[in-house]
């Protein structure tokens, strides 16, 4: 277990890793589709899920390519608040 910024972080593969985020203002499946699409499109992300329905996204990435700010700032650009889950 890695500790960054008060998140709980799991290493996946060698190099990658997996945050939970906090993620308000979905209401549908659309945005949670819109988070993923959005996501999904930054360099070194390996994968993203979001759920409207318990208000998490979790996304695996590669630490030496992208970091949690980016991640949520990409959130935050696409409407919505998010915040790492401790």
């Amino acid at each position: 277990m890695v500790w960054l910024t008060s998140a709980v972080l799991t290493l996946k593969g060698p190099d990658m890793n997996t945050i939970k985020l906090k993620t308000s203002g979905m209401h549908c499946p659309s945005c949670s589709m819109l988070i993923e699409m959005n996501v999904s499109d930054l360099p070194g992300i390996d994968s993203v899920r979001a759920s409207h329905a318990d208000g998490l996204t979790t996304v695996t990435y590669d630490p030496t390519t992208t970091d949690v700010e980016t991640i949520v700032a990409e959130i935050k650009t696409a409407g919505y608040e998010a915040v790492p889950v401790a």
